[in-house]
């Protein structure tokens, strides 16, 4: 098929550019049409004017049809025309100009039809929405003539896509609701990505979880019939579950009065919830509890991002009872007056049962004195404590005060054969000497010879007031570096055993090497054992303390040859001698 154009100005009565052919479609020649295939033609150097055209078809046999209805078309020397794409909603709406001007084209004026311009030549424009908007240009030629033309341009509108999905806690599924405005348009394809490496093609996916903790970026795209696209991208947060592991800054047990500092780790985007006994504590938002009282704690942590919620294990706190703090009073004590003879009594006001005392002088512990109550000869600031399964009460503190009583005496002591003890103030009006805590009757002087008699000895002096001031203790025996030398009336000596080794055992004898060295009786020091064999050489010699009554120590002589050897022993200026046999 070919096809046949004419046209004619709008006052001419010739057809231009016709072929022979009449009206009534019949040809004069045997031809193609005149624009052969072409479905367009272009005509160029018109003059202005409006002109009339029509197109006739041509079949393979030269027969010509009938003329088609006759249209018009406008040329001018300024003349204004464009094209324009259709585009999805969104997307620039790109404008070319093709207007045409015999002098050239100056100036544009595009109106958009949604309260926008532009006065660029070729623009781009995006429109808010999608439909049909009528754009209109203006342009003007150089010689100032001008020329509008209005069309109608199309743009496709586009699913409008959107979704909402909750903060969740890592693990637990949260619901992704699609709420897309579809804008009339029916959608073909859903495209979910989760972030995560997961992905979904339905419009409403299934809840999602999310294994790990942290932000992820979720995209939802939506395709239409018409080949638009739109797409929304949103974070959706996934929260992780608190670590709440109670630590503590001291024992779980402690006294009444005292307290505890629980703690979990702190972080700013928690909130806490401290429980005794399962039930809430007010105002406990913190990371940190101080617990007075005894039950089994916890603590509900929320991180507030998804409130995933952890709640720690309990720790359970006791609180153990205070004794009852002593008041301590005195029946027989009155401030600058010695109490003569008899001690001075402290007491606790209330005794009670169960309790453990301790005295207390000059802030150093009396650790033999553990009554409700006290004798003392001794002044000096005073308190007693009581103590109740490890919890303690401190009284107040007694002054026991005799401005008159003598300076405290230091006890001498010598021995060891004959243990001498003495004062070391020989001019006190009285003297009152006692072993283990027991008055020694008619021991009235500065010196007390203690003979071979053990103990814990001590000296009271008295001045013509009657007040008495102790020494320390001294228990017999004492080392050698615990003795003092010091000068004995003769009034006082005594004689001392010839014979200290009366008690001395050696055994096995004979033996095959191991002998048991024993000794008993009073004399304390050192104690020198040498060993020498038959052929008179020393094979031993050994050294080490007598503190007790009783000494024992044990030789090896496995090691020697069998014979006989001789064991000489030595305390203070004293020897013994002793023969044994290694059989």
């Amino acid at each position: 098929m070919s096809y046949n154009l004419r046209y004619k100005l709008k006052n001419e009565i010739r057809w231009k550019f016709a072929p022979e052919s009449e009206e009534n479609g019949y040809r004069s020649i045997p031809a193609i049409g005149n624009i052969q295939l072409n479905k367009s033609y272009s005509l160029r150097n018109l003059t202005s004017g409006t002109y009339y055209w029509q197109i006739q078809a041509v079949d393979q046999g030269y027969a010509g049809g009938v003329w088609s209805a006759v249209d018009s078309f406008i040329v001018r020397n300024t003349q204004a025309f464009f094209k324009a794409d259709t585009v999805c909603q969104g997307s620039p709406t790109n404008f070319t100009d093709q207007s045409a001007s015999a002098d050239g084209v100056a100036l544009w004026k595009w109106d958009f039809n949604d309260g926008t311009t532009s006065i660029i030549q070729n623009p781009s424009h995006i429109f808010p929405s999608g439909g049909s908007y009528i754009v209109k240009l203006v342009i003007t030629s150089n010689a100032g003539a001008k020329d509008s033309l209005e069309k109608s341009i199309v743009v496709k509108p586009k699913p409008i896509t959107g979704f909402t999905a909750l903060t969740t806690c890592q693990g637990i599924p949260t619901s992704i609701t699609n709420n897309t405005d579809v804008n009339g348009l029916t959608i073909t394809s859903w495209s979910w990505d989760f972030g995560d490496g997961q992905s979904s093609a339905t419009q409403q996916p299934a809840p999602h979880g999310f294994l790990n903790a942290g932000n992820y970026t979720v995209k939802l795209k939506a395709i239409a019939d018409n080949g638009c696209a739109d797409s929304a991208t949103k974070t959706i947060t996934v929260g992780s579950y608190p670590v709440a592991a109670i630590t503590t800054s001291a024992s779980l047990t402690f006294c009444k009065g005292d307290s505890i500092v629980l703690s979990v780790g702190n972080n700013t985007s928690y909130s806490y919830q401290w429980l005794i006994d399962g039930t809430g504590i007010t105002n406990t938002d913190s990371s940190r509890y101080i617990a007075k009282s005894s039950g089994k704690y916890s603590v509900e942590v929320v991180n507030l991002k998804g409130n995933c919620k952890t709640t720690s294990s309990e720790v359970t706190v006791t609180v153990k009872s205070t004794p009852y703090k002593p008041v301590l009073a005195s029946p027989n004590y009155q401030q600058g007056r010695c109490p003569g003879v008899d001690p001075v009594r402290l007491s606790a006001d209330q005794a009670v049962a169960g309790y453990h005392y301790l005295w207390y002088k000059d802030g150093q512990p009396r650790l033999n004195d553990t009554l409700s109550y006290l004798d003392l000869y001794e002044k000096g600031l005073y308190k007693l404590e009581a103590d109740l399964k490890g919890c303690k009460a401190e009284s107040g503190i007694f002054t026991i005060d005799f401005p008159d009583a003598p300076a405290k005496p230091l006890l001498y002591v010598r021995g060891p054969v004959v243990w001498y003890m003495a004062s070391s103030n020989n001019k006190a009006g009285y003297y009152r000497w006692y072993r283990n805590n027991e008055l020694i009757t008619g021991a009235n002087r500065f010196i007390y010879v203690a003979n071979k008699t053990l103990g814990t000895y001590k000296v009271a002096i008295g001045n013509e007031s009657g007040c008495y001031t102790f020494s320390d203790e001294v228990t017999i025996p004492v080392p050698k570096s615990g003795m003092t030398y010091f000068n004995i009336p003769s009034q006082y000596l005594i004689g001392e055993d010839d014979n200290p080794f009366e008690n001395l055992k050696i055994y096995p004898n004979p033996t095959t090497g191991l002998l048991t060295i024993e000794i008993d009786n009073n004399i304390s020091g050192e104690v020198i054992i040498n060993i020498i064999s038959e052929q008179g050489k020393e094979i031993r010699n050994i050294e080490s303390e007598k503190t007790t009554e009783h000494y024992q120590t044990e030789i090896d002589l496995s090691s020697e040859a069998k014979g006989i050897y001789f064991i000489n022993l030595k305390i203070d200026k004293y020897l013994a001698t002793r023969k044994v046999i290694i059989e």
